[in-house]
């Protein structure tokens, strides 16, 4: 039937002159043609046209023929059929060839069904009812009419038909002169791109027929460490040692869990036929593939394999991975799971602490594993290791092994094996050592105290840690676990260390960093290494820029200044200095001060000197003078005053009275004028003292240095009993109790003594003088021994002890008795000089 031409239908009579000329434009040259597309004839025909009647009954006649070819072998002579172009080009390829040419082709139909256009995607149906050869032999060199007579294919297919010839042709041409095996590029186009113009993988598959698997692995990561989940299992395990970055953008949580960016990831690297949705279906058949496998089995045939294996070392190099060993080991463990069986490497499951941690990866034949569980002698090794290691010693492992083994003779071939991954394992996860006979040494574990322990850590780190990370790596490897409260204890009872106050970090002494240290300790040393008062933000922006101190605030600052009032001075206008320094005028800025220090002031000074107060003194009596004066007009006449504001001046104005009767008799005026008034409320009452129209005011506001006011006092109006005075304590202030009599205790008998505080009420609410104490002299030793314990307690605290904290109740009460003792002169010269020390260890 193929002999049969259109030309000899036409001589003998069988179709007309109109119906040849269509056929021979639809490229139709054969009655096997007419058969195959009968289909599409109605499509190059009209309707009801003579031509189709022709076509049909010819067609009918020949499928009625009981003897097809003698009948076509009378009625027309036969002759060889001629070959077209792409039957031609077919009879060169060969069949890599063919099956690229396919791969090409059937890329793109899928190009046109993925780009959802409606058009496309009627011409892609239709060229995949037709393989490529079919496509190459009847189409590709052949002129459209043909082709339309398809279904689904019309006049507008055209431009997508004629893309898809083009892109045959030009692998076509390519087949011919290209020097890439076909091979090769039939598996960069399964790809997706990921190999293309990789000459290193081109080289080594032309050697060794393969892609090495890893490498190709690393390129599929490469390529999709952008993508969420990829990037944080690299951000994870950090795969590429550092040597690729990667965006630290923060992962959306509820889209990826802890388990699907840790497992899915982690199947799909790591586990052969794992889902191929992250690195590619072309990668999953790689790693799936024995072929390409094969060949790693080849080069781990050994008992068992570690990071620092040899082999390990030569993968890594020959297929130019970044990945790091044990990155491989782990992904190795996967591929040769058949083989091998996998110790450590890559957690599946992260962020949940586990007693049992690998650091490191190791390979084992699995007959070894299976007939010896490495995991479970080395756990129980070291738990035994610490629990009972009191001594150091070494240990042979081969003759340790060779106990364990007792009773498996059939493992006894692979004792060397065993032995030896046990003690690579031992070393590795223990930290252990290997001493010169190749032995292990077990060190005594009680041979390394806490302190030792940080010590050791923070010198190896070389910067500040703080507590929790502390005592997180103190809890991390093997032996005793600690509370934070043991740790800090050991670090600031260790001179070596040196803290840093509420910011918790901790540093080695030796270091010496600058600024490191308490609040107070490290603002006390930027005020005296500058020489000169400072502004707060100047004082928080030295301190801060150092790493270990960039969270010291403008707040901290305020705190320190206020509770180190025997340290440091407020200036005013935002400007600190430190007690004690001597700055030059211009830096002296005026600090308002507080009514109750002007009360501790003006108290401490008449305590001292036991005299009143004149304007022949130094500018700070002159002050204290004035400001006396001032307050007391204000005490005296209608002010709003708070009443408890003034039951505390008129404890001072009787102390102050008191104090002056006790110095010498003074000139007492005939008619004392009283310091309350009758009726403060009246503002035109005579005994007003602001009421201009009385003379007898001894104080007025157009004569404020009136002397008579201070060397003449006279008695205010004040209650039989009044309230113990009770001023606020300072250090550099006197604080004086009177009892329920109004008496003052009695003063020191020189300022040096007056260097403690007395001591408020005892537990009962009575004053401790009501009832003099009998001081019992205790023994020398004993006494010494408290006052050693009370120093280091100021040495280390940089303050006194306090009655209010449990462990300090002890010290607080011996030194408030010592006190009093000194007080009552019932202590010997030595012992009252040993308290003015320890007053002067607090200044």
């Amino acid at each position: 039937m193929k002999s049969i031409s259109v030309d000899d239908l036409f001589s003998s009579g069988k179709i007309s002159r109109k119906t040849y000329n269509t056929l021979v434009r639809a490229r139709m040259r054969t009655v096997f043609d007419l058969k195959r597309y009968e289909s599409g004839l109605p499509r190059l025909f009209r309707a009801g046209a003579s031509g189709m009647r022709e076509i049909k009954s010819l067609l009918s006649e020949l499928d009625a023929s009981d003897n097809m070819p003698e009948m076509t072998s009378m009625l027309f002579g036969f002759e060889e059929p001629e070959a077209s172009s792409g039957e031609t080009m077919l009879a060169t390829l060969s069949e890599e060839d063919v099956a690229l040419l396919d791969v090409v082709y059937k890329r793109q139909i899928d190009d046109m069904l993925n780009s959802h256009e409606r058009l496309a995607t009627r011409i892609a149906h239709a060229l995949s009812t037709l393989s490529v050869t079919t496509f190459i032999r009847d189409f590709l060199y052949e002129d459209d009419d043909r082709i339309l007579m398809l279904n689904d294919v019309s006049e507008n297919s055209m431009p997508y038909v004629n893309a898809v010839k083009n892109v045959v042709k030009d692998v076509v041409e390519s087949l011919k002169d290209s020097d890439v095996p076909v091979a090769f590029r039939i598996l960069c186009l399964q790809a997706d791109g990921l190999l293309d113009d990789d000459s290193f993988l081109l080289e080594y598959f032309k050697e060794n027929q393969r892609l090495p698997v890893l490498y190709v692995m690393q390129k599929a990561l490469l390529a999709a460490k952008d993508t969420p989940v990829v990037k944080t299992f690299l951000q994870r395990y950090d795969i590429f040692g550092g040597k690729v970055e990667i965006d630290t953008e923060k992962i959306n949580k509820s889209s990826f869990t802890i388990t699907t960016y840790s497992n899915t990831v982690f199947d799909a690297l790591f586990t052969p036929g794992a889902p191929a949705d992250l690195l590619g279906s072309f990668v999953a058949q790689l790693i799936g593939n024995d072929v390409n496998v094969g060949y790693l089995a080849e080069k781990l045939a050994m008992g068992y394999v570690t990071e620092s294996t040899e082999a390990i070392g030569d993968i890594v190099s020959s297929e130019r991975l970044l990945m790091e060993p044990l990155c491989v080991v782990a992904i190795l463990g996967k591929l040769l799971a058949h083989v091998k069986t996998c110790y450590g490497g890559y957690a599946r499951s992260f962020g949940v602490a586990m007693d049992e941690r690998w650091a490191h990866a190791y390979l084992v034949d699995q007959i070894i594993a299976k007939a010896f569980d490495f995991k479970k002698e080395l756990w129980q090794f070291r738990d035994h290791i610490v629990r009972t290691c009191t001594e150091q010693f070494s240990i042979d492992f081969k003759e340790y092994t060779a106990k364990l083994l007792e009773n498996q003779s059939e493992m006894l071939p692979f004792l060397d094996d065993i032995s030896g991954c046990l003690q690579c394992m031992a070393v590795d996860e223990l930290g252990l050592t290997i001493d010169e006979e190749g032995c292990v040494v077990v060190p005594r574990m009680r041979d390394k105290p806490l302190a030792d322990r940080l010590y050791k850590i923070l010198d190896k780190e070389k910067q500040p840690m703080s507590l929790d990370e502390l005592t997180e790596r103190i809890n991390s490897g093997d032996g005793r676990r600690y509370v934070r409260a043991s740790v800090s204890l050991a670090l600031n009872k260790d001179e070596r260390f040196q803290g840093s106050g509420k910011k918790g970090c901790y540093a080695l002494s030796v270091w010496q960093l600058p600024f490191f240290g308490s609040n107070a300790e490290i603002v006390y040393q930027v005020l005296s290494e500058s020489g000169r008062p400072m502004k707060g933000e100047e004082i928080v922006e030295i301190i801060s820029a150092h790493q270990y101190n960039k969270q010291f605030s403008k707040n901290d600052l305020s705190s320190v200044i206020s509770l180190g009032k025997d340290m440091f001075l407020k200036l005013g206008g935002g400007y600190y200095g430190l007690v004690g320094m001597e700055y030059p005028a211009d830096f002296v800025i005026p600090q308002k001060r507080s009514f109750e220090s002007e009360m501790e002031a003006f108290l401490a000074f008449i305590e001292q000197h036991r005299r009143p107060l004149t304007l022949h003194g130094d500018d700070e009596e002159v002050r204290l003078r004035a400001w006396f004066m001032r307050k007391k007009n204000e005490w005296e006449g209608n002010n709003s005053w708070s009443d408890q504001k003034r039951e505390d001046f008129a404890k001072l104005v009787a102390r102050y009275e008191e104090i002056i009767r006790a110095g010498q008799p003074l000139e007492i005026p005939m008619t004392p004028q009283p310091l309350a008034p009758e009726n403060p409320e009246s503002p035109d009452s005579p005994d007003n003292p602001d009421n201009p129209e009385n003379p007898e005011n001894p104080v007025s506001p157009e004569n404020p240095e009136n002397p008579v006011s201070l060397e003449t006092p006279v008695s205010p109006a004040i209650p039989d009993s009044p309230a113990s005075l009770a001023p606020s304590v300072s250090p550099a202030s006197h604080s004086l109790i009177p009892d329920n009599a109004g008496t003052t205790l009695a003063p020191p008998s020189s300022p040096e003594e007056d260097a403690f505080e007395v001591f408020a009420e005892s537990d009962s609410g009575e004053h401790p003088m009501e009832h003099p104490m009998v001081f019992e002299t205790p023994s020398l030793a004993d006494w010494d021994d408290m006052l050693q314990k009370v120093r280091d307690f100021i040495t280390q605290n940089r303050r006194e002890p306090l009655a209010m904290f449990t462990v300090e109740v002890q010290l607080a009460n011996w030194l408030a008795s010592q006190k009093r003792a000194m007080h009552e002169e019932a202590l010997s010269p030595e012992q009252k000089a040993a308290l003015l020390d320890l007053r002067d260890m607090l200044w």
